[in-house]
């Protein structure tokens, strides 16, 4: 616990050169709780109330934040377990807090250099196709008219490749700002978005979290579409 200590107030201070702010807590369901407040995620695998891997799947279920194992655990099954865990990183202890920093840093890069690579032209999923050059959905062999905010937020969704797309993500992607009734009005997008595809189980509602892409369509979800 002492070590621990020390180490959080070296973050701390290495952290603040940087301007970065750290919320620490101790317990895995305290870190629960303030999920989708961070950029990245530092990951202590002894936890006193919970498993570490555990945890690092329980957050990744929900959230695409990047997530950094520290542990003083080198072996490389502890390592690749964090992985598959879910984990972008796994770092050692005792360890150089300006590499961490470096770690974070590289993995914002690249987190951020996927957000903004082009779309594809074209996605399909079945028989929905949607066509990003020229903003056209088609169902079947029937086009959608979709507004300028309904294809938004379906590029969005497409385009995380099956992440979870946090409400505040979409809301600022749509409208470029934030307000009291905005997630209220995000929910009427989604809503009229899946009504006009006709597929309402192509988006997948991750409650309280945000929305993904499904993996496939049901068989049920094959309504005819008339013109």
């Amino acid at each position: 616990m002492e070590d621990d200590t020390r180490l959080a107030s070296a973050l701390r201070v290495a952290l603040a050169r940087h301007d970065i702010l750290v919320h620490w807590v101790t317990k895995g369901r305290e870190a629960l709780a303030h999920l989708g407040l961070s950029d990245v995620i530092l990951l202590d695998l002894g936890l006193p109330d919970m498993n570490g891997f555990d945890l690092c799947r329980s957050i990744r279920k929900g959230y695409d934040t990047p997530i950094v194992i520290v542990s003083a655990r080198g072996e490389t099954s502890y390592r690749v377990a964090g992985l598959r865990s879910g984990a972008d990183d796994y770092l050692v202890k005792p360890f150089n807090v300006e590499e961490l920093i470096a770690r974070m840093e590289a993995i914002l890069r690249r987190r951020h250099h996927t957000q903004l690579r082009a779309p594809p032209e074209q996605f399909r999923i079945d028989d929905v196709l949607i066509d990003f050059s020229r903003r056209e959905v088609v169902v079947g062999e029937v086009a959608v008219a979709l507004t300028g905010k309904e294809f938004r937020l379906l590029e969005l969704i497409v385009t995380a490749q099956g992440a979870v797309c946090q409400r505040e993500r979409l809301i600022s992607g749509i409208w470029g700002k934030t307000w009291p009734g905005a997630g209220r009005a995000l929910n009427v997008q989604v809503g009229a978005l899946r009504a006009k595809v006709g597929r309402p189980d192509m988006i997948v509602t991750v409650h309280g979290v945000g929305y993904r892409l499904a993996d496939k369509l049901a068989p049920t979800a094959r309504t005819s579409h008339r013109t």
